[in-house]
């Protein structure tokens, strides 16, 4: 799979695409006698992906240990910087443009 979307493409856009041949094609893949998918895309892209994954799963735990707001805000508990994907990308997050 070549991914390469344009500036224009927000982070969600980036992740979401990659997961439409590594997961969601999964029982595709496997009836056209595909095992695994090889992916070439900008490393500052993949390393988003990555990294998006990982803020998910982190926001995940805090929401089911914590009220709402301080899990979302990280009021009790910073977010450590390996889910940090927003210093990773100029692309939009959220609809907005972040600038550094």
């Amino acid at each position: 799979m070549i991914l390469s979307l344009g500036d224009g493409f927000d982070a969600s856009s980036v992740v979401q695409t990659l997961g439409r041949a590594t997961f969601k094609g999964r029982i595709a893949l496997k009836e056209n006698k595909f095992d695994h998918v090889t992916v070439l895309m900008p490393a500052k892209d993949y390393t988003l992906a990555r990294k998006m994954q990982k803020y998910l799963n982190d926001l995940i735990r805090r929401l089911r240990d914590d009220n709402f707001s301080h899990a979302v805000t990280g009021a009790n508990e910073k977010f450590p910087d390996s889910v940090n994907f927003i210093r990773h990308t100029d692309r939009r997050v959220g609809g907005e443009k972040l600038f550094k």
